[in-house]
């Protein structure tokens, strides 16, 4: 580095250490995510200096291979991360490292985007461990200059549609219900059944209101394109109209409201049958 280089990289690094001594904020970690990082906000640097940005604010620039500079982040969920480098240069075939320690975690090719000023996204997939820890972008080779960095990471689930509710809830009850199903996820499609089974994306489609005029159970899931389907919602209705015999169920033969001509008889199977059955009888 010549002298005028090295003045020059002394006065932005006073420059930069009063910036970041009274401005500099830490980047706070989102939910799991250390998020987007600029360039110019190091924690320690080596042989680099810092210029406007035709982005807005700053970026790294003057560059040479063996520069580094190094970034402290929270990491709040191990994982698999998308890492983005936003770059610029005028030639082909320049290279940075990202490291953690003396372990490199991910080498990135920069490719000519015509211009120091004129930039890309450059992406990679790492691995990194929970915790608060120090990353190092390193300088494989010149020509490049570095806007910001972001991660964010691959193991996000899509957000689950809220189970869905039924009114009345599940019960005995001595009269048929209308039962309607509801979700707390707006938009969310509702598929059910009525026999038992577990609904799926070809079940009915819920419009109104259920009737239930016998002993059922409903089984309910809500759907919503983009996030993940709730969990199966069960409510079961037993309709005990009084005077009557609760169904579905079993009914004794014998224990008819009224008969005609027919006789009951102590049956193999337990307890009694009805027999001597003539054609007519009741």
């Amino acid at each position: 580095m010549n002298l005028k280089k090295r003045i020059l990289a002394i006065l932005t690094a006073l420059a930069i250490i009063i910036r970041i001594t009274f401005t500099f904020v830490p980047v706070a970690a989102a939910t799991g995510d250390p998020g987007k990082i600029e360039a110019e906000t190091y924690s320690a640097m080596s042989g680099i200096q810092v210029e406007s940005c035709s982005e807005g604010g700053l970026n790294v620039g003057y560059i040479d291979a063996g520069d580094w500079m190094e970034y402290t982040l929270n990491v709040q969920t191990a994982g698999l991360y998308t890492t983005e480098f936003r770059v610029s240069s005028p030639y082909t075939g320049t290279q940075l490292q990202l490291l953690k320690g003396t372990t490199a975690l991910a080498t990135m090719t920069i490719p000519s985007t015509g211009g120091w000023q004129n930039w890309q996204t450059v992406t990679t997939s790492l691995n990194l461990s929970a915790g608060s820890q120090t990353l190092r972008v390193k300088a494989l080779t010149n020509g490049w200059n570095f806007n910001w960095m972001n991660l964010t990471s691959q193991n996000t689930q899509p957000e689950k549609v809220a189970i869905p509710t039924f009114n009345p809830v599940a019960g005995t009850y001595t009269s048929a219900q209308n039962v309607t199903i509801a979700c707390a996820t707006a938009g969310a499609i509702i598929k059910y059944t009525t026999d038992g089974s577990t609904p799926t994306s070809t079940s009915l489609t819920y419009t109104g209101a259920i009737k239930v005029a016998s002993t059922t159970t409903i089984k309910a899931l809500a759907t919503m394109a983009g996030m993940t389907d709730s969990a199966i919602a069960t409510s079961l209705y037993t309709i005990n109209i009084p005077g009557g015999k609760a169904i579905p169920g079993n009914i004794e033969a014998e224990s008819y409201n009224a008969m005609l001509n027919v006789a009951t008889e102590v049956c193999s199977e337990g307890g009694q049958n009805v027999g001597w059955i003539d054609t007519g009888d009741y």
